[in-house]
């Protein structure tokens, strides 16, 4: 029988412990040997602290919050567990050598011992929040930053057919070569299939459309029941999910990935969408109650770490809007 336990604060407790070097002496050898206990658990440690370790927070004071990051690496770390309560002969003995050295010790850990239903590898989550980005290297070698706003869901331990993840929101890929391994990234209906190569997707729900821009190598937008989409390095394919059509645009990735270096670029997008860019970037709610300037389009660049209210003074200048400020809640009349 199989149950879930909330036991997943406990472990990134004593991990963050260790992190800061706060861990007493008793819980560090109980840490030690839950990691040694399993591959996955040493997997899920090591993904941890690199969420911990790359953790880039878009703020105005530039010294260090402990506990700030602690809840950041809260929201961004998210892994469904259950425990399985019995174990198979064989795979007791091929623990042994770890549990005679820790029998006491060894055996609570096993009562956290952590698999996800149905696979042999954990599923981790990993959600950046609004107004942070979070660099991540996988397993195979391949790196991830993520933008704003965005999610990611990975095995710690790829297979050895494929290497997959879903993503929801933006984020730029560099895959690392294995040609006996696809690296294939599920975002809503479309599977976009790759071996090796430098591309940033875009998918978030509000955005209503999938953008992928391709730097270096090439890729497939494959959708269910029709011939894959390929592209070229400078091509972005465009999929829009009301007409189930995918359109290549040419010469388009120029600013595909401003947003890793913090840069605001807006090219003829309106008012309500770069309104949807701010809030994930700068995590706050804007209300637009002047309908007359939801459609104004914009052109400009923010390339200098530019706040929110200068950006707002310099778009209210060219359109004689105004705006007020309180909190995190943006009011545009």
């Amino acid at each position: 029988m199989e149950k879930e336990i909330p036991h997943k604060d406990y472990w990134d407790s004593l991990i963050i412990d260790d992190l800061t070097g706060s861990i007493s002496d008793s819980n560090k050898q109980e840490l030690e040997a839950w990691i040694r206990f399993s591959p996955e658990n040493k997997a899920y440690s090591d993904s941890a602290r690199q969420i911990w370790n790359s953790l880039l927070i878009i703020e105005k004071k530039k010294t260090y919050d402990q506990g700030k990051a602690f809840r950041l690496f809260k929201k961004r770390t998210k892994t469904n567990y259950i425990i399985k309560q019995r174990i198979g002969i064989k795979r007791l003995i091929s623990y042994a050598a770890i549990l005679i050295p820790f029998l006491f010790l060894s055996y609570f850990s096993y009562q956290y011992f952590i698999i996800p239903k149905g696979s042999s590898s954990i599923i981790t989550e990993v959600i950046t929040p609004k107004g942070s980005k979070t660099q991540l290297t996988l397993e195979d070698g391949s790196k991830i930053w993520m933008n704003s706003g965005s999610s990611i869901q990975y095995a710690t331990k790829f297979s050895q057919e494929e290497r997959r993840l879903k993503l929801l929101g933006e984020a730029y890929l560099e895959v690392a070569r294995d040609k006996k391994r696809p690296f294939i990234v599920e975002v809503g209906k479309i599977n976009v299939r790759v071996l090796g190569t430098r591309f940033n997707i875009k998918a978030y729900k509000e955005d209503n459309e999938i953008r992928v821009a391709l730097l270096e190598g090439s890729v497939e937008m494959g959708l269910p029941g029709k011939s894959p989409t390929k592209l070229h390095p400078t091509e972005t394919g465009l999929y829009n999910p009301l007409s189930n059509q995918t359109e290549v645009l040419k010469h388009s990735t120029d600013n595909a990935i401003s947003w890793i270096k913090n840069h605001l670029i807006f090219n003829g997008e309106n008012f309500e969408q770069i309104a949807q860019t701010l809030e994930r970037n700068f995590n706050v709610e804007i209300n637009i109650h002047n309908e007359a300037i939801k459609k104004n389009c914009y052109f400009g660049d923010f390339v200098n770490d530019e706040t929110i209210e200068q950006i707002f003074d310099i778009m209210a200048s060219n359109n004689k809007f105004t705006y007020t400020i309180k909190g995190n809640i943006i009011n545009v009349y």
